[in-house]
């Protein structure tokens, strides 16, 4: 009867290793399993954030990081903006003298460009002694035109450009048309004289807003012009 109840006995004991041998085994494959798990999902959240475990050795950039942009300097940047040329307006309204009997001479002019649209929308009479006053008056004749024509050659120590702009008109029929030029005594100022004709009430013209001018040669060098203005219908 002892000798049953002691085989009975270490059946039992056997049975219960075999069974904390088994749970040992399963444990330690189940921790196998979520060690190796663990490794790829880590790996996928470093690809997908963008970082990495790595370190750049010291004194090189971060090949992540974008080089910084070099700041503008002022040795970079474009010549200031001139401001245009401030004419004197040489106009009065007062009748021409070049035809009255104190004429010492008169002074020789052609008229190199006049038209209806010129790109000054205020009335001015200005004179140009340089090639830089040259250009700028040419400018607001003709910086509104594509192409732009070229401005008139002017041999200064001979010549003197006026350039005379009406101003914006309401409809056509405005022009310029000079008349004379002269000086009341050999040595004084050069007068220039024009009409500034506008249409009659009843005339049949365009519409369109116009700015009539007239770019004309003097033909001697004269720094002191003044320019008449007569007006009259046509």
């Amino acid at each position: 009867m002892r000798s049953r109840t002691t085989a009975t006995a270490s059946s039992s004991r056997a049975d219960a290793g075999r069974c904390v041998r088994t749970l040992l085994a399963i444990v330690a494959l189940a921790a196998v399993m979520l060690l190796g798990s663990a490794g790829p999902a880590e790996a996928r959240g470093a690809s997908e954030t963008g970082t990495s475990t790595d370190t750049a050795p010291p004194g090189t950039a971060d090949p992540a990081t974008p080089p910084r942009e070099a700041e503008a300097t002022d040795s970079e940047s474009g010549p200031p903006d001139t401001e245009p040329t401030a004419f004197a307006d040489q106009l009065l309204d007062s009748p021409c003298p070049c035809s009255g009997e104190d004429v010492a001479e008169s002074v020789p002019f052609s008229v190199f460009a006049s038209g209806a649209n010129a790109a000054q929308q205020e009335r001015l009479a200005a004179v140009a002694t340089s090639q830089e006053e040259l250009e700028e008056l040419w400018s607001r004749v003709a910086r509104t035109r594509v192409p732009q024509p070229d401005p008139p050659e002017v041999r200064f120590e001979s010549q003197t450009a006026v350039a005379i702009f009406m101003g914006q008109q309401p409809s056509g029929g405005y022009s310029i048309e000079i008349d004379a030029g002269c000086r009341i005594d050999t040595s004084g100022t050069v007068h220039l004289c024009y009409t500034a004709y506008e249409p009659p009430e009843d005339a049949i013209v365009t519409m369109a807003l116009t700015s009539p001018y007239a770019f004309v040669l003097i033909g001697e060098p004269a720094a002191d012009i003044v320019v008449h203005r007569r007006r009259a219908t046509r």
